[in-house]
């Protein structure tokens, strides 16, 4: 599910467990987003990445994107515009995905949960680095 505010800015990408599909594109986000998630599908064992490093190169980030993947129990994600007003609300369980560009967003775990976070960083302090909604 994409999740776009009203001027047409992508905020979020919802992906529950059986919507994650595995084809010639493996990217789930564009090559502009401050965080970029691939799904990759290896269907031979012998599947190779050669050794390899990425090339440090200035990249300019101005605010802190995240994607959340469920390993296990429940999260409910509830999804803001940059003006506060409520785009969506989805239940993600194990095997989902959350990508979230810009707004605000809200996580609250229904039972024992397990989750992975992924942000751009650096990430140096809660006062720094998160405004609330409330």
């Amino acid at each position: 599910m994409l999740v776009k505010d009203v001027k047409g800015r992508t905020v979020a990408r919802i992906y529950t467990a059986g919507e994650l599909q595995f084809n010639d594109n493996p990217w789930l986000t564009e090559n502009t987003d401050g965080i970029q998630v691939a799904h990759i599908r290896c269907i031979n064992y012998k599947t190779e990445f050669p050794a390899h490093r990425h090339i440090m190169r200035p990249r300019l980030a101005n605010y802190t994107e995240e994607a959340i993947y469920v390993v296990q129990g429940t999260l409910n994600v509830t999804i803001y515009d940059d003006e506060k007003s409520l785009l969506t609300q989805t239940e993600l369980t194990p095997g989902s995905l959350v990508v979230t560009h810009r707004g605000y967003h809200e996580y609250k775990a229904t039972k024992e949960t397990v989750f992975l976070e992924f942000k751009n960083g650096p990430f140096t302090s809660v006062t720094e680095d998160k405004t609330y909604l409330t």
